[in-house]
């Protein structure tokens, strides 16, 4: 994180925060690419890698150091989620055969995947952090300019993955533990709109919107609950505190109703609200 840190050492106003994405600790599929990986991390972390607790260890001391420069969001790249139980054991398996350079099944992969992407959550929920999951890409379909350029440089596109089921199963594993943070989800495939839309709206959750004029200080605030199928906005201006509540299908027209003349909310077609 040099960059992000010279940058906000300078004298501009502006500041530039980190956003963690551990995409590759997943990546067990190709053992000498991830065992490459794992030795960037030691270094990075500075401590071996020799074992299951050793990796988590390493990976939460990242995830420390990225807070500690003002990093709150994380961001994952997925074909789908995953969510397939795996025990402690199964996953101290699975690593010492990827770390001694032997290839996994495909269901050691899928399972290793659920493993740390529960354990990722917890993270991000101890912290109160954001995560963001990008769901339906199929990375990388250029083999020969992906060679050429590197890993996740552009070659990308829609895939078309059964998502409902697996979203709806990670989310709740997470939910089960209290240990669900907030999260944005992110469709590739325009199909899933509706899928997703439904998936997030049995997890019930808050978030804040905040109305500022150009010296940062805030005008009007925005407290939003969503809780199953319905919710409130809570808004908070000069004039006091009022309450309007909302439907899935009228939540628009009733954010724009609480923002009033302070501001318009609209969703682009990829479903997301500016």
């Amino acid at each position: 994180l040099a960059a992000h840190r010279a940058f906000n050492a300078s004298a501009t106003a502006c500041r530039m925060y980190p956003t963690f994405r551990p995409d590759r600790a997943l990546r067990i599929g190709n053992p000498n690419d991830w065992n490459v990986w794992v030795r960037r991390l030691e270094e990075s972390s500075n401590r071996e890698v020799a074992s299951l607790p050793d990796f988590l260890d390493a990976l939460r001391q990242r995830h420390d150091f990225f807070h500690a420069n003002g990093g709150r969001l994380s961001d994952h790249g997925l074909t789908r989620c995953h969510a397939t139980p795996c025990s402690d054991r199964e996953a101290q398996i699975i690593f010492a055969k990827v770390r001694a350079g032997d290839v996994p099944s495909e269901t050691e992969e899928e399972l290793f995947a659920s493993f740390l992407m529960l354990f990722f959550g917890r993270l991000d929920a101890e912290k109160s952090w954001t995560k963001q999951l990008h769901l339906g890409a199929i990375r990388n379909v250029n083999s020969r300019r992906a060679h050429e350029a590197g890993l996740d440089t552009g070659y990308d596109s829609i895939g078309d993955w059964q998502q409902a089921t697996a979203l709806g199963a990670y989310l709740d594993l997470l939910e089960q533990e209290r240990s669900l943070p907030k999260t944005i989800i992110y469709n590739v495939n325009p199909a899933d709109n509706y899928a997703f839309a439904t998936a997030i709206g049995n997890f019930s959750g808050k978030t804040t919107i905040a109305i500022t004029d150009s010296a940062g200080v805030i005008q009007q605030r925005l407290d939003v609950t969503f809780s199953g199928g319905a919710g409130n906005i809570d808004v908070t201006d000069s004039g006091g505190t009022s309450t309007v509540n909302f439907t899935p299908a009228n939540f628009l027209t009733q954010l724009n109703t609480a923002l009033g003349a302070s501001g318009n909310a609209s969703f682009s077609s990829g479903g997301v609200l500016s």
